[in-house]
């Protein structure tokens, strides 16, 4: 008597998730996540990339006061000194560092947007 009552209490399993109770086969569901690590690392690559890119091109176009209303090409001039060559010096120094920063900006983006693409290709091949 007690062996009966514990076959009906205790549902036996088989291998593919199915219950077996009282001899009918019941579909159990199965609680798993599937997480997709290159595409998270792949997208992550995306948004890195496009921030960079963000910052490369706002940064150049603030610290060099691009924009003037008559004409989008004149830069305001600055006195840092009293001579008018130092002042062309140095915003020439200055210009040049500015440029440079958004280069190094706009490369590391770039290079983070192709690196996301070769991960996205790279998860295809897998599959």
């Amino acid at each position: 008597m007690e062996q009966n009552e514990k076959n009906e209490s205790t549902p036996e399993t088989k291998s593919d998730n199915t219950v077996l109770e009282n001899g009918t086969p019941k579909k159990q569901k199965s609680n798993t996540v599937n997480i997709n690590i290159p595409l998270i690392i792949e997208i992550a690559f995306y948004v890195v990339g496009a921030i960079l890119l963000y910052f490369a091109f706002k940064w150049y176009n603030n610290d060099l006061e691009l924009w003037n209303n008559s004409d989008p090409f004149m830069f305001s001039e600055k006195r840092y000194v009293g001579g008018d060559a130092y002042n062309y010096i140095i915003s020439a120094a200055r210009s040049s560092a500015i440029v440079t920063k958004s280069l190094i900006w706009t490369i590391l983006g770039c290079s983070s947007i192709i690196a996301g693409r070769l991960t996205s290709i790279q998860r295809k091949k897998c599959k």
